[in-house]
């Protein structure tokens, strides 16, 4: 799964990983048990083709990254008092987000597109009084 998220990776080692992938979801079944069979086991079958390939890097289109960023935001918060102002100053610094310059390339045109945009994009100022 780590090989998923790398911001570049060959097309052909894809296909490996969809052949793993599904030889697991196979094997879950035998190796626990049909109930912890559910669409979240069944959708690694389709990971690849429908997410992967059109989308980019996992990162790019889950919601796992926002959550690990909520985590890093909150971690950043220490103490009772001033919690707002400490929660301005963090989201400032995190505004500079390292990921605004990497290049992902994306087979889907309109996903580029929309990505460019996206990044283009100027922060927003927070003015905040305390």
């Amino acid at each position: 799964m780590n090989y998923l998220n790398l911001y570049r990776y060959k097309y052909d080692k894809l296909n490996e990983i969809k052949k793993l992938l599904n030889s697991i979801v196979r094997d879950i079944p035998t190796l626990y048990s049909k109930e912890i069979v559910k669409i979240n086991i069944h959708q690694l079958t389709h990971l690849i083709d429908c997410d992967i390939k059109l989308w980019g890097p996992i990162w790019t289109h889950n919601a796992f990254v926002y959550e690990s960023m909520n985590g890093i935001f909150i971690s950043h918060i220490h103490g009772t008092k001033k919690v707002p102002k400490s929660a301005i100053n963090n989201l400032i610094l995190l505004q500079n987000n390292p990921l605004k310059n990497i290049q992902i390339e994306f087979q889907n045109p309109n996903v580029t597109a929309f990505y460019e945009k996206l990044q283009s994009k100027k922060t927003v100022s927070i003015i905040a009084i305390f």
